[in-house]
């Protein structure tokens, strides 16, 4: 499969992620949550909305979520220079799969980090 995106053809790898549900179908589930110092403000509460959320539409959740989502923040974190506020948005897919059935395979995650600079409401 070839995957084109940002004007520019993806890489294998890259491409893999264009037939993703939740980028096909918008079959999947986010959370934003506010980061301040590196650390993401009422985590523990993110992630519960975010599982009941799961559960509720059947997307099966990774093993060690939290786990994954301290990790993938600390990097991201440190990779954007270390800013001291930003929003940090976990999106959980239901993953890879075309069509209306979905192949029951592991769902997809990814995290993403913004600094956020100047003033907000």
């Amino acid at each position: 499969m070839s995957a084109w995106a940002d004007g520019r053809v993806l890489a294998a790898d890259d491409a893999r992620r264009a037939d993703d549900r939740g980028l096909l179908l918008g079959d999947g589930l986010f959370e934003t949550i506010h980061v301040v110092d590196g650390r993401a403000a009422l985590l523990d509460r993110h992630l519960a909305r975010l599982t009941a959320s799961a559960a509720s539409v059947r997307i099966p959740l990774p093993a060690s979520l939290a786990a994954t989502v301290a990790g993938a923040l600390a990097e991201l974190h440190a990779a954007e220079g270390r800013p001291s506020r930003g929003a940090l948005r976990v999106t959980l897919t239901r993953g890879r799969g075309r069509g209306l059935s979905p192949l029951g395979g592991p769902p997809g995650l990814v995290l993403t980090f913004d600094a956020l600079t100047g003033r907000t409401r």
